[in-house]
């Protein structure tokens, strides 16, 4: 919800954003999408995808969002097997579509960091190592494309609808965490979730130092979009 929710602000903005999913196929990547950018909910656009009248309709009302100024963003999603797509393997085809289609990218959301393959040490156990190498090689990309990147992990089991989040709780390696140049923890409780509403708490911040601030959101299921809320960012400690 939270990396497809960035894409979509991204192309709204009028930024070029690149998808990589090793999870999710790119057809279901397309349909939540279509119905954030839509304003639609997923059943509606399912039930219409084969109508073109419909569908010609909602593109054209898509493609006239905002003030007429800031046009969209080009959109790409390439899908991967999970574990089966290193750095070197991404970067490729980005560059790829870049030359081919004389575009440059902004953003490049890769769902989910984790699943990457890691190319220096392809058969290590050591999950550290695995995951902070992936990190390491993924930052070096940004910085050699000047793309930004953004991706996810995920947090211990035990620790899941917790109303805090902190470093630690980070599963698999925290040499993610040392890695990244910004780390946000997304709050979910058994109620927030009825209440249809998440945290987002800053984590690290390479250069700010709001640490620990908190941030309420909304979601809308239905047509998978999340907004802010008007309450201010508040302290960890509330």
């Amino acid at each position: 919800m939270w990396l497809l929710n960035m894409a979509a602000n991204a192309v709204k903005s009028s930024k070029n954003v690149m998808i990589v999913t090793l999870e999710l196929l790119d057809y279901q990547y397309l349909q939540r999408l279509s119905a954030n950018l839509m304003g639609v909910t997923t059943n509606e656009y399912s039930s219409n995808i084969d109508d073109p009248v419909w569908m010609k309709k909602k593109i054209q009302e898509t493609i006239n969002y905002g003030d007429g100024f800031n046009p969209f963003g080009h959109l790409f999603i390439k899908s991967y097997p999970a574990s089966t797509a290193s750095v070197n393997d991404v970067e490729t085809f980005i560059k790829k579509i870049e030359t081919t289609k004389g575009i440059k990218f902004d953003l490049v959301v890769i769902d989910y960091i984790n699943i990457m393959k890691n190319w220096r040490n392809p058969n290590t156990e050591n999950l550290y190592q695995k995951i902070k190498q992936i990190a390491e090689d993924v930052r070096a990309m940004a910085m050699r494309n000047k793309w930004a990147i953004l991706s996810a992990t995920q947090i211990n089991r035990t620790n899941l609808g917790n109303s805090d989040m902190f470093m630690t709780d980070i599963s698999e390696s925290m040499g993610l965490a040392a890695t990244v140049d910004t780390l946000y923890g997304i709050i979910q409780t058994e109620i927030q979730k009825a209440e249809n509403e998440y945290i987002i708490k800053a984590l690290a911040l390479r250069n700010s130092e709001e640490i620990n601030l908190k941030k309420k959101f909304s979601v809308d299921y239905k047509r998978m979009t999340i907004k802010e809320t008007n309450e201010p960012p508040f302290s960890a400690s509330i």
